[in-house]
């Protein structure tokens, strides 16, 4: 159970191969909790879902059979955190100034031990274990060099009802994959599970291999296998007002990149724990297949100038040591076949391709007569800019945590007359201020 939508770097897909009988996000929540409308930018607060994690947790205990119940909170992802309405502190300082990112983790703990506190209280508590786990270390947010001075480590803590006084802390290495063995040992079962192993009675693989972290990326083909993704893609069909690409009867969310074999077809999804899908194509082979959806100004740059100014939808596909195709999606339901030819490969085409698509947002140009900020980069005139953030649809924020103020280096002089024209919009304290604006010393 948790508030962000379910189809997100393609969860659904994984735990419905993974046993999950019953999966609930901001879909599958909308027609039971109390408020619809009281959402953040992932979906529903925390506050909500702990609110129907616990309902689900009263039902299920009052049917008397085993079950287990996995919920998960968002509130304090990056960069800034976000605030449920329900929380006393709402307001955590450093330095003597509130701090966004502190302050949701405040929020957030609050409403957690609000959740465990209810079921410790619950006659059910003696027969239920607890299990409290973060999922990585937090990612870069405004509280970053905060947390940079101390010691950091990911949180895992049981509670169990049938022991509810005892408190023991194991000093072993450990890494988040024995999470799940150890609470099938505590529960009777195996201490094993995956590449996991109980920190109660197994060794741990990150003690066995002091090089864990290149085991593991060595070892993806294989675990890729375990989500049950297609193993061929002939056909395809985009669906432009759900932004879904369906495709041997798996649907999966936009933008996309897949490499694709005569057995196996890997979905590549962007999300905020992976690298651009520009960047994890320049890290295929010169003969991998790929098939990307995506923006059509991300790939026009290279093999498509004509639309390289387009935010609508177009596919690619290819090989990057060979020929590359790039068309336009224009209806709302498009149907694809993949086309891969077998072509020699050259590896001057290839190593030119690699590097523009490695180029940095900031770093690309385009011919146009003004700045277009729902497109990545700058019109060809503009030599540097600074201090807004990553292109949306509708356009970009100014951001001050990248700058005091938005600022924009031309190649030459601007002549001495010229028209400025700002389409834009406020937000906050900001919203009917004017806008200052600087050109040169003036």
């Amino acid at each position: 159970m948790q508030g962000a939508n379910l189809r997100f770097a393609g969860k659904d897909v994984f735990l419905k191969s993974h046993g999950f009988d019953y999966l609930y996000g901001a879909e599958e929540l909308k027609t039971t909790v109390a408020d619809p409308s009281y959402k953040n930018d992932w979906g529903y607060y925390d506050d909500t879902v702990l609110d129907e994690a616990w309902k689900k947790f009263e039902a299920l205990s009052r049917e008397g059979k085993r079950f287990s119940l996995f919920t998960l909170t968002v509130d304090t992802h990056h960069p800034d955190g976000f605030i449920s309405r329900t929380c006393h502190r709402k307001r955590y300082d450093i330095n003597g100034k509130a701090n966004q990112s502190f302050s949701a983790v405040a929020c957030s703990q609050e409403n957690i031990a609000e959740f465990i506190n209810k079921i410790k209280a619950s006659p059910w508590f003696k027969n239920t274990i607890i299990v409290v786990s973060s999922d990585h270390l937090a990612m870069k947010n405004t509280a970053w060099d905060e947390l940079n001075k101390q010691d950091r480590s990911n949180l895992f803590f049981v509670l169990r009802g049938d022991k509810p006084e005892e408190q023991d802390l194991l000093a072993v290495k450990r890494n988040t994959m024995d999470n799940g063995a150890t609470v099938l040992d505590i529960l009777g079962g195996d201490n094993f599970i995956g590449l996991g192993r109980s920190s109660l009675s197994g060794q741990s693989l990150s003690e066995v291999f002091l090089n864990m972290k290149e085991k593991v990326l060595a070892w993806k083909p294989d675990v890729i296998r375990l989500w049950n993704f297609p193993k061929e893609m002939k056909t395809f069909s985009i669906d432009t007002q759900k932004n879904m690409i369906a495709f041997s009867g798996s649907h999966f969310r936009l933008p996309l990149l897949l490499r694709v074999s005569d057995n196996r077809v890997e979905p590549l999804p962007e999300s905020e724990y992976s690298a651009p899908l520009r960047y994890q194509l320049a890290d295929f082979a010169p003969r991998d297949n790929f098939v990307w959806v995506d923006r059509c100004y991300k790939m026009a740059q290279l093999w498509s100038p004509a639309l390289s100014l387009s935010t609508n939808w177009c596919v690619s596909q290819g090989q990057l040591g060979g020929e590359q195709k790039v068309q336009q999606v224009d209806k709302a339901m498009w149907n694809g076949k993949t086309e891969f030819k077998d072509t020699v490969i050259d590896m001057v085409r290839y190593k030119g391709n690699v590097d523009s698509l490695k180029i940095v947002d900031n770093d690309i140009r385009y011919k146009a007569d003004s700045f277009i900020f729902n497109v990545a980069g700058a019109p060809e005139e503009v030599k540097s800019f600074s201090g807004i953030s990553r292109p949306e649809s509708w356009g970009r924020w100014s951001n001050a945590q990248l700058g005091k103020e938005v600022k924009i280096e031309y190649q030459h002089p601007l002549p001495k007359r010229f028209d400025l024209v700002i389409t834009a919009k406020a937000y906050g304290p900001n919203a009917n201020k004017p806008i200052p604006v600087r050109v040169g010393k003036k």
